[in-house]
């Protein structure tokens, strides 16, 4: 009959375990699942996920290595692998979908929740204390970030581990072993390479030996024995946070995100540190104005505060432990909510570090739920009244705070709403105010975004980043005297700065200050080679003045450098298309689709060229069908070669032209054709020879001796291009606006002859 009962009660507590489980997941989905209609954020998620070509890669034998190099000088993001290959598995599966991202963000935490309450149910035998302390971590709004934010992947997976090795560490405590003390090592190393934030857990681990593993207890003494192997074996795992802390620090340093204590002094630090833990205390019992970012204080608190705060600390520290033989688990959870929480006070800073951060109190907020379920338990513990006002009172709690997480989660939808509301909710907050203006500028509302890159300067005025966005805001609505004004405001903070020097370039150019545009662009391309805008700029700049070789060698080294470049693409395929080159337009008017499908004038070009091509292979055809009938008709060789060359089929033009020469010597048409495409082979002595014969039927055309200048200057015979220069201004050549600016009378352009035509004929003109 006992055995009967013991199975049956067994049988109702696995199957109220299994009813909140359930009760955890509606609720925590119900909750959350909204993020899936959410984008990526403009903080980290770039640098993670979708700027990240290794990640965007997805799972591939070098993208995992590259996980694993340890950070290098030039890198992007510090050393935390297993998340790294996390996203990349996202990547793999879903692409850049945002949502399905978010999506496995949402099944880890989760995860995480019901590893929480199976872990505090198996620890303690409690089902209802830690079911609640489970659907606090689930629903509480701090943790919204961490769920929200696809970048902080870290975080979750970090924390199953760290979840996954105290359940291991569970059953190695009652049965010790080495197999199950591997298992925690690896669990921990595991998690560390998620997030280094796991550097604690060996003194957590401690702890949960005193409470509630009981492996310490002040009813006993414990032999000497048994202190020293409580101590020895949390060494190997000690030493592993020690060497962790230190590949964390030296990645940092690599990745120069290490800001030193001249930037932001130990006093300040010291400090915010303290202001902290009742700042989290607050905003976990009143968790409203929850922002992405708080601005680190550029100062200290008053004294007061700072004492007031030490001595509530120091008056709960007492309290807990002169009552943990008492209440174990107020001391438990207090020096949990402290200990895990050091690492992030920002006594050592790296990178944009905030004042706090919601998401960091994910893991060290679980010692406040400890203390508060426990402490409530037992505040009413043998009433059932009270008991019965509990439940009424915690599920209320439940709800308000799953109205208030849901509120929060909105936020997350888009950059504008999570900006926005950091700028409502804090005060001089520069990285709210210039995120905010970035993604106001990617929806194109440019007069919306002028404002907040004001307010981003007021708060730091010499950033050089800043003054080059609010330039670019007002480039994009014309007014180009003050974008100009800050593009060079930017050069004043910062002259080896690419981008404001490309930026300028824009504005100049759009206000026909071509030659100062192009001196900008210059000094871009010099301090950053790579960067392939600024060529396609100058390609547009050379082609808004007619000089269309220039202008598609630029096109031509903007494609180069980014072959999936779209607009570079077009624009070369225009040019090319405007010069008659139609088959090599062709293809990179077929390149730009294929990077942006959606380029209208691409595909209108394309459909042109098409259909053009189709009309030229109908002439050929009819044009062979003619010589037939009339080989010694010289036009019909003259026009089909026009046909072939602007085929682009120079070879076969060649031959037509000869033709057409052959069978009347005097065609000036195919002369000067002749001349022109062995000028553009670089065959220059045949095309001065075609030039020359143009000449003697055309004695009075200046243009041919002008010509045939360009093509010796070309050979570097100056000597011979002096004279025929000469010669074609006595015949009446005065085009002086070419001969000062042709790039083909370079190479004469300063020798004292050249200087001694212009100086005579010039003024004269």
């Amino acid at each position: 009959m006992n055995h009967f009962n013991t199975n049956k009660k067994n049988w109702l507590t696995f199957r109220t375990e299994i009813w909140i489980c359930l009760f955890l997941c509606i609720t925590t989905l119900s909750v959350y699942i909204q993020v899936i209609d959410h984008g990526f954020t403009s903080i980290d998620d770039n640098i993670y996920i979708y700027e990240n070509a290794n990640v965007i890669g997805g799972l591939t034998k070098n993208n995992i290595a590259w996980a694993f190099h340890f950070t290098q000088k030039g890198d992007h993001t510090y050393y935390h692998p297993l998340s790294l290959i996390s996203h990349m598995i996202d990547c793999h599966l879903f692409e850049l979908q945002p949502g399905k991202h978010h999506l496995v963000n949402l099944f880890i935490h989760l995860t995480n929740t019901l590893l929480l309450f199976i872990l505090f149910r198996i620890m303690t035998k409690s089902i209802w204390r830690s079911a609640f302390i489970s659907a606090f971590f689930s629903l509480h709004p701090l943790n919204v970030d961490t769920v929200a934010w696809i970048a902080e992947r870290k975080n979750l997976l970090s924390t199953f581990f760290w979840f996954s090795t105290i359940l291991a560490y569970y059953y190695y405590s009652q049965k010790p072993g080495l197999p199950r003390y591997i298992l925690v090592f690896l669990l921990m190393m595991a998690g560390l390479l998620c997030k280094p934030m796991l550097v604690t857990l060996p003194c957590v681990l401690l702890l949960l030996d005193f409470w509630p593993l009981e492996r310490i207890q002040f009813s006993h003494i414990l032999p000497i024995r048994k202190k020293i192997y409580l101590i020895l074996e949390k060494i190997p795992l000690l030493g592993l946070s020690l060497i962790w802390s230190y590949l964390s620090s030296l990645s940092m340093s690599r990745l120069d995100l290490t800001i030193p204590i001249d930037w932001v002094p130990l006093d300040i630090r010291i400090a915010n540190a303290i202001m902290s833990y009742t700042i989290y205390l607050h905003k976990m019992l009143w968790p409203y104005d929850l922002a992405i970012y708080y601005p680190y204080p550029s100062k200290l608190p008053p004294i007061w505060q700072i004492t007031c705060v030490i001595v509530f600390l120091t008056l709960i520290s007492v309290f807990v432990l002169r009552t943990m033989k008492k209440m174990p688990w107020m001391a438990v959870g207090w020096l949990w909510y402290l200990g895990t929480l050091l690492p992030v006070l920002g006594l050592v800073q790296n990178g944009l570090w905030p004042k706090i951060a919601d998401r960091w109190t994910y893991v060290p907020m679980i010692g406040i739920f400890i203390m508060i379920t426990w402490g409530i338990s037992e505040i009413l513990k043998g009433s059932s009244k009270k008991k019965n006002t509990l439940i009424v009172l915690s599920n209320l709690f439940l709800i308000i705070m799953a109205i208030t997480t849901w509120n929060q989660i909105r936020y997350w939808r888009e950059d504008i709403k999570l900006f926005s509301h950091a700028v409502d909710v804090t005060e001089n907050n520069v990285v709210a105010q210039s995120n905010l203006s970035y993604a106001l500028q990617k929806q194109h509302r440019y007069a919306e975004a002028i404002p907040h890159f004001l307010q981003a300067l007021r708060l730091k005025p010499n950033s050089e980043i800043f003054h080059n966005n609010l330039g670019n805001a007002y480039t994009k609505i014309n007014n180009h005297k003050e974008a100009i004004k800050h593009f060079k405001e930017a050069l004043r903070i910062n002259p080896v700065a690419a981008d404001p020097h490309n930026n300028l370039g824009n504005a100049l150019q759009r206000l026909g200050k071509f030659e100062d545009a192009f001196f900008h662009y210059s000094k871009a391309i010099e301090i950053k080679p790579e960067n392939e805008s600024t060529y396609y700029n100058v390609g547009l700049l050379f082609e808004k003045q007619n000089r269309m070789s220039e202008a598609i060698e630029y096109y031509q080294e903007a494609v180069q450098k980014k072959p999936d470049y779209a607009n570079a693409h077009l624009a070369l395929g225009n040019v090319l298309f405007k010069i008659g080159m139609i088959q090599k337009a062709e293809t990179h008017y077929v390149n730009a689709l294929k990077t942006n499908p959606n380029l209208t004038e691409a595909k209108t070009n394309l459909d042109i060229i098409q259909s053009y091509i189709k009309k030229i292979d109908t002439s050929v055809h009819r044009i062979n069908e003619q010589i037939i009938q009339t080989p010694k008709n010289h036009l019909l060789y003259y026009h089909l070669g026009e046909l072939y060359e602007k085929k682009e089929e120079v070879s076969a033009a060649f031959v037509q032209y000869q033709k057409a020469n052959t069978l009347e010597p005097f065609f000036i048409p195919a002369i000067q054709r002749l001349a022109i495409l062995h000028a553009a082979r670089k065959e220059y002595d045949q095309s001065i020879f075609y030039l020359k014969q143009m000449i003697k039927f055309q004695p009075e055309v200046n243009k041919h001796y002008y010509n045939i200048a360009c093509i010796y200057a070309k050979q570097d015979n100056i000597k011979e291009s002096i004279l025929w220069l000469s010669k074609a201004i006595r015949r009446g050549y005065s085009n002086w606006q070419t001969i000062k600016t042709d790039p083909d009378l370079k190479n004469i352009r300063k020798t004292k002859d050249f200087k001694t035509i212009m100086e005579t004929n010039y003024r004269e003109k």
